[in-house]
């Protein structure tokens, strides 16, 4: 028996926008599919960047798109929104591995001081002890983009670093 998945709708994540669970589809049905091989179905989640709600933070907004319950492991999928002109400051984190695509807007994507990502063709891979930063270059628009943390413990591995 081979477990595949399938989609509720229309096709998952577009890349542009803010987030919203859709649906799932049934679990663990058996279905012939492939000229009558009996198969299993599994959920499959599906957010749409565009139906997200923001919970505000000190100057950004994040939306958690998916959670460890999700992933089945300590990883979370965020949609963070970062308003004009504003600025995550530099910090790191000891134990938890973190992943950026900018989805929208003008910005930087710093670590170790280097600028590593500013279009959404950009994606960063961000590893322990790495001080990162996001700053919105623009001074109309929010800087948007997605955050894939792995090896998540919570805020208690955010680490500020002194200014």
């Amino acid at each position: 028996m081979e477990k595949v998945g399938f989609s509720v709708g229309s096709p998952a994540i577009n890349g542009r926008g803010g987030v919203a669970r859709v649906g799932t589809a049934d679990t663990g049905r058996k279905r012939p599919v492939n000229g009558g091989k009996s198969v299993i179905i599994t959920t499959m989640k599906q957010v749409r960047l565009t139906e997200s709600s923001f919970e505000p933070r000190e100057g950004y907004e994040r939306s958690v798109l998916l959670t460890s319950e999700d992933f089945g492991a300590n990883t979370k999928l965020q949609l963070m929104r970062l308003a004009p002109s504003q600025s995550i400051k530099p910090h790191h984190h000891n134990t938890r591995t973190e992943c950026f695509r900018i989805v929208s807007g003008s910005g930087e994507i710093k670590i170790n001081d280097e600028v590593v990502a500013t279009t959404d063709n950009d994606i960063v891979l961000c590893e322990p002890g790495d001080v990162h930063e996001f700053i919105n270059t623009s001074v109309s628009e929010p800087l948007t983009f997605l955050v894939i943390r792995t090896n998540d413990s919570g805020n208690e591995d955010m680490i500020w670093e002194d200014a």
